[in-house]
């Protein structure tokens, strides 16, 4: 089949722990071919998991002691921006070849793109879900869900979707963390005076317990009409080759 024309990918993971998402998500770059079709990822986390952006130093972001005590683990990502306590969220994962025409134009501008089918499934559900920030008033923070530092979706002023890129020569990389409800006590002991606020979670929106399979099922809907189609699948042999192969460098990173 034409690669052009070939539907995109997508792939819906259950839970994994965190080293291994990370190198899941960066396998899928790294062997993303030239003119290949995009790769849509869905998945969640098997236990907590504090992720930082890739230029982040853990002990200035949380109390690693109490995370530690707490069972949290602990990973790098490949994208950028603050760190995220993932634990009772939709993560996703979206990997375009170079030249896409959704990496297009300004950095801001494709986080519109990107974070559009999000938003449309947040009003799917009947939630006055927008975008904000990105422009003169970014605000950066340890805590992503804190920061305004590119256009993030928000529900009632309140950021509750935060996203990441990073590019590479042969491929761009587009995370996204959509939280389903929060155990406050575990955010305010891993962050302590670096949680900052003005976040909330689809649960605390709707009133009600969020189910992971229907919003992976409608956000996957809202991609389908931006990709044009989505084939569900697995990894091919490659992929899971290079994933292997990555997974020990995610590990912990030292407490520097």
């Amino acid at each position: 089949m034409d690669p052009v024309s070939a539907p995109a990918r997508l792939i819906v993971s259950g839970p994994q722990e965190g080293a291994r998402n990370m190198a899941l998500d960066s396998a899928l770059m790294e062997c993303m071919p030239a003119g290949g079709v995009p790769v849509l990822r869905l998945y969640a986390w098997s236990r907590p998991t504090l992720s930082l952006g890739y230029f982040q130093k853990p002990g200035e972001v949380a109390d690693l002691d109490f995370a530690g005590r707490a069972g949290v683990d602990l990973v790098r990502r490949p994208t950028g921006g603050g760190a995220i306590l993932h634990h009772l969220e939709l993560t996703l994962c979206l990997v375009l070849p170079a030249g896409h025409a959704l990496l297009e134009g300004s950095v801001p501008d494709s986080y519109l793109r990107l974070g559009r089918p999000v938003v449309e499934a947040l009003r799917g559900l009947g939630l006055e879900a927008s975008f904000r920030g990105g422009g003169a008033g970014e605000r950066h923070a340890a805590n992503c869900f804190s920061g305004l530092a590119c256009p993030d979706v928000v529900v009632g002023g309140r950021k509750i979707f935060g996203s990441a890129q990073r590019r590479r020569r042969q491929a761009g990389l587009f995370h996204g963390s959509l939280l389903l409800d929060l155990d406050e006590a575990l955010w305010r002991g891993v962050f302590g005076p670096n949680l900052g606020g003005g976040f909330t979670s689809l649960g605390r929106e709707l009133g009600r317990e969020a189910g992971w399979e229907d919003l992976a099922a409608r956000i996957a809907g809202g991609y389908r009409g931006l990709l044009g189609d989505l084939r569900e699948g697995s990894l091919e042999a490659a992929e899971a080759e290079r994933a292997a192969a990555l997974e020990p460098s995610f590990s912990p990173p030292a407490a520097s």
